[in-house]
């Protein structure tokens, strides 16, 4: 953010600097292809996408990292506590799976014999429980209602019989479960789905470097909170850096992408080389005061180039640049 900050001040100034160089080259013909500019950097804001307390903070501004690299590490008790859950809940579902694939035990079985045993006798009593009834209300000895009693005793018992049987065989067969241990497999794949979202949350408590970078800023102290996705490290990965700069209208007619160019700047040890990668399709005005529409030479188009590896430890974020086109072959 510092770094931006001052590219900003350079950028203003190169404004200026180019509204005096295209004052000089206005009136006639073009005397000099020196194009005034900066190092640009496009910085990597690593976050997580979980919020919690910094506990550990693994590099520090300035530094150099490599691919896979620790930045930071947070807390976590919250993921870690969500993790244990959904794994509990996984097991559980998978041992409902798998006993439902398996018949019932064999004292089960004979309990559920028993039952129908039981529910046998019972018919059989409220049968001839009916019976009777019947003979004593054509007697008339008993009412309508203590008839109609016993009918309906002799009809539920009868019922039950046939119930418990066919319990008996839903237990004695594994197909009669295929419903059950259907939906069962669905809850099992439900909750792995879930544990594999508690892995990939406890995994991002830790950043990681996703290349070779430079650590251009860190923005929390171990014990701070950081809330999600908020930047806890910004790196400046070498493939990042640009040179940019901005030439007049009239002169990016002559450029195209590949193009050569040299670049002086102050420390360097001798010129620079890069190689243009972008070149504006709009232009970015000079400062309202000095822009005319009598004199559209103030419009400037913004150029970016890629420096050869080797420039790439003299050149830093801000730092102003001179930039010579070589002639296209």
């Amino acid at each position: 953010m510092r770094a931006t900050r001052r590219a900003n001040l350079v950028r203003a100034a190169l404004i200026a600097t180019s509204a005096l160089f295209l004052a000089i080259t206005a009136c006639g013909k073009r005397a000099v292809t020196v194009y005034p500019g900066y190092v640009e950097g496009e910085f990597v804001y690593i976050s997580a996408p979980v919020d919690g307390r910094l506990l550990h903070l693994y590099v520090s501004r300035g530094q150099q990292v490599t691919t896979d690299t620790s930045l930071y590490e947070l807390e976590g008790k919250e993921q870690q506590a969500a993790r244990a859950q959904a794994a509990e809940q996984l097991a559980s579902a998978h041992a409902k799976v798998e006993n439902l694939k398996r018949s019932r035990r064999p004292a089960e079985l004979r309990m559920t014999q028993a039952q129908i045993d039981q529910a046998r006798a019972e018919s059989e009593l409220a049968k001839a429980l009916l019976e009777r009834d019947e003979q004593l209300f054509a007697r008339g000895l008993i009412s309508t209602i203590q008839l109609e009693q016993s009918r309906a005793d002799a009809a539920a018992k009868s019922a039950k019989v046939d119930e418990v049987i066919a319990q008996l065989r839903l237990a004695s067969e594994s197909i009669g479960r295929r419903d059950e241990v259907t939906a069962a497999v669905g809850d099992a794949q439900a909750a792995a789905s879930v544990l594999d979202h508690a892995d990939w949350q406890l995994a991002q408590r830790i950043g990681i470097a996703p290349s070779d970078a430079l650590v251009q800023d860190t923005y929390y102290l171990p014990g701070e909170w950081v809330p999600a996705t908020r930047p806890i490290v910004s790196l400046l990965p070498p493939q990042n850096i640009r040179l940019r700069f901005y030439m007049p209208e009239s002169d990016v007619a002559e450029l195209a992408i590949g193009q050569k160019m040299s670049v002086h700047c102050d420390g360097c040890p001798s010129d620079i080389e890069g190689t243009v990668s972008y070149i504006s399709a709009e232009p970015e005005y000079t400062p309202p005061v000095l822009f005319s529409l009598e004199n559209r030479a103030r419009l400037v188009y913004r150029v970016d180039a890629k420096p050869d590896a080797g420039a790439l430890r003299w050149l830093k974020p801000g730092l102003p640049l001179d930039m010579r086109l070589e002639p296209r072959k």
